[in-house]
């Protein structure tokens, strides 16, 4: 995604992971050499310090949902686009996935909400026996057990202005079922009572306000 940016003409582009960038870099070196003076990353901090560098947006996709403390990576999102003196340029585009990432074993993202975590976690070792998670945290990546309405209640703690929000957003649905399914959960999100057992991903972009 960092490399497409510049390809579409940004003038620079800084990938950030809370783990490691080994991966990526060495992508870059092997697929994208002909970027390597406009493409980097970086590890970012303990207490999600950023640094001194700031960027006119911020791209956050799949892990929002990963992250111990959320109010502080979304301190770190808006400081990373806070220009001195030109913080109205700040563009925050998020993409998270809601749920318990049980999609593999179960067509209903919200099973985690009607039984017990336990439960959900030995079927979830029937899958993928090679993990042995006790709770959520503990499944590979962690889960911080991210829900919609947590989502929206974090973001709106963090001053930044909703410019753009949509749930259960996909253009992989090739099938006519999985299509039907999503045109489900599409509407069902629209009712209060089931929006969120109905909602697997939110969308969305945020401004400095």
């Amino acid at each position: 995604m960092r490399c497409s940016l510049v390809e579409h003409g940004a003038a620079r582009a800084v990938g950030i992971d809370t783990q490691s960038v080994d991966t990526a870099e060495a992508k870059l070196e092997r697929d994208f050499p002909h970027l390597r003076d406009r493409v980097s990353f970086r590890q970012l901090e303990p207490g999600y310090d950023v640094g001194e560098e700031r960027f006119d947006l911020v791209l956050s996709k799949d892990t929002f949902e990963h992250i111990d403390d959320p109010d502080a990576y979304v301190a770190a999102t808006a400081l990373l686009g806070a220009r001195r003196g030109d913080r109205d340029r700040l563009r925050a585009a998020l993409g998270v996935a809601v749920g318990g990432h049980i999609d593999f074993m179960t067509r209903l993202p919200w099973a985690h909400l009607v039984f017990p975590e336990q439960v959900i976690l030995a079927e979830r070792r029937r899958f993928r026996p090679e993990e042995n998670p006790t709770r959520f945290e503990e499944i590979r990546g962690g889960l911080n057990r991210m829900t919609l309405a947590r989502f929206l209640e974090t973001m709106e703690r963090s001053g930044l202005e909703k410019r753009f929000l949509a749930t259960n957003q996909s253009d992989g649905a090739r099938s006519p079922a999985r299509r039907a399914f999503i045109g489900g959960m599409r509407l069902g999100s629209r009712l209060p009572p089931l929006r969120e057992y109905c909602s697997m991903n939110v969308y969305s972009v945020w401004a400095a306000s």
